[in-house]
């Protein structure tokens, strides 16, 4: 990653893009997954054995690549596991318990770490009809207008120009361009569209899973499966008790990036790590100093967390986030970096360890990311620099609703580690609010 900071100072990184120290830590994994060596089929129903083949009747026998990730359901049954979780589909259908073995993170393929993680919202969901109506054409007016991702950073051509051009080409992005622009409009509007977002948003996650068993052959893939991967990533950002959706979101985002940077299958989008820096660093000329008083009381609060320290699953979230509290105090700038370098720590983790912080039953974790949802507000005025027009004040409006799942799930005996993060999102919340009034948004009121 690219050090920022002087001497042992905490190291900055993009939200998305991976790092060169990702992609030498995934080598060159084949964008191809595994086969799963097909069933033979049932011999006839005759009492009459079949007669054996010549080795030439039967022809030079095919390679394959034996699967190592799937469940030992499938396994014992020989057949293909489609490798999500909680449960495979084959599992799920005739209700089995379904387990995986334990994989080590050095043999993890990026691609199946992907495909078990963004699974289907519900596997009692059905698609909508191929047939695109109305509502449809207006989302993708709003998608381009309005809704499109403003990450990767000056890239905001791409999506407005370059991306409705190829996606016509590529169901399950058109897919997830309408399902996005549906959230947002149902976030900022009194219209409710959560049907159709959730009808659009199933169909993108069938269809990119199906792509990403495919090494990108042709110029736009690439930037089709990363354009797909960006917009399920924010809709996830206006969708309620979606918070580990979200992560595993941007945990895809990162690890996409990276092994498409690495086989060059990137054509539109510039992503890599030295054009942000380059993009931003005019930008956060002349910030505003953060209020020191809120960094006192963010770093009040985490010291009162310094026992996660012990903690093997929760210690980097906790020196992450202290890193950001004493970049703030340094200066405005170096606190942006280090907050927008949290993003790509998603990334970087074992299958295991990620599953494990991200769990809603980690109380600690969860205490976590409240904090990095209020340090996100703190440094708001930073983080406007990142849009080419005015800052979508919606886009942060659900992770009020995030942290008071996280506030009525956290026991009493730890509900004083939430009181920071608590004093500064209701303060958002009602300045947000506020806001609505005068431009017609509408704010989740505290639960």
């Amino acid at each position: 990653m690219f050090d920022y900071a002087q001497g042992n100072e905490s190291r900055g990184t993009s939200p998305f893009p991976s790092s060169a120290s990702l992609n030498d830590s995934l080598g060159d994994i084949d964008l191809v997954s595994d086969a799963v060596q097909s069933v033979p089929s049932r011999g006839s129903s005759s009492l009459e054995p079949p007669k054996p083949r010549s080795s030439s009747q039967l022809g030079p026998r095919k390679g394959h690549k034996k699967s190592r990730g799937g469940c030992f359901s499938c396994k014992r049954r020989k057949i293909k596991c489609q490798e999500t979780l909680p449960s495979c589909l084959n599992c799920l259908r005739r209700s089995l318990e379904c387990k995986y073995p334990e994989v080590l993170p050095h043999e993890l393929d990026v691609m199946t770490v992907l495909r078990r993680q963004i699974t289907r919202p519900s596997a009692a969901l059905q698609s909508t009809p191929t047939l695109f109506t109305m509502d449809d054409m207006r989302f993708f007016q709003h998608f381009i207008l309005n809704a499109y991702p403003h990450l990767p950073v000056n890239n905001s051509q791409v999506w407005i120009q370059t991306v409705p051009a190829f996606s016509h080409n590529y169901d399950y992005l058109m897919h997830s361009m309408l399902g996005l622009a549906a959230t947002h409009l149902s976030a900022i509007t009194n219209v409710d569209y959560s049907d159709a977002a959730l009808s659009h948003r199933v169909r993108a996650i069938e269809g990119f899973n199906k792509a990403l068993s495919k090494k990108p052959e042709k110029e736009p893939d690439g930037d089709a499966l990363l354009a797909t991967m960006y917009s399920l990533t924010f809709q996830s950002a206006f969708m309620s008790d979606s918070l580990i959706e979200f992560l595993i979101m941007v945990r895809g985002c990162v690890m996409l990036s990276g092994q498409l940077l690495s086989q060059s299958s990137i054509a539109f989008f510039v992503i890599d790590w030295y054009s942000h820096l380059r993009y931003m660093e005019p930008r956060l000329d002349d910030l505003p100093f953060v209020d020191m008083a809120l960094a006192e009381g963010a770093e009040a609060s985490l010291e009162a967390l310094n026992f996660v320290l012990e903690d093997e699953v929760n210690s980097f979230y906790y020196s992450e986030l202290t890193n950001v509290v004493s970049g703030i105090k340094a200066s405005s700038k170096l606190g942006y970096w280090r907050l927008v370098g949290i993003y790509n720590v998603m990334g970087m983790l074992s299958d295991a360890n990620f599953s494990a912080f991200a769990n809603p039953n980690n109380t600690v974790g969860q205490i976590l990311l409240a904090h990095f949802m209020a340090l996100e507000v703190v440094l708001l005025p930073m983080l406007e620099r990142e849009y080419d027009k005015t800052f979508p004040t919606n886009q942060l409006i659900n992770r009020c609703s995030w942290f008071d799942s996280i506030e009525r799930s956290v026991p009493p005996e730890f509900r004083h580690f939430v009181r920071w993060p608590a004093e500064i999102l209701n303060n958002a919340r009602e300045k947000w609010k506020a806001m609505a009034m005068t431009s017609g948004l509408t704010v989740a009121k505290k639960t």
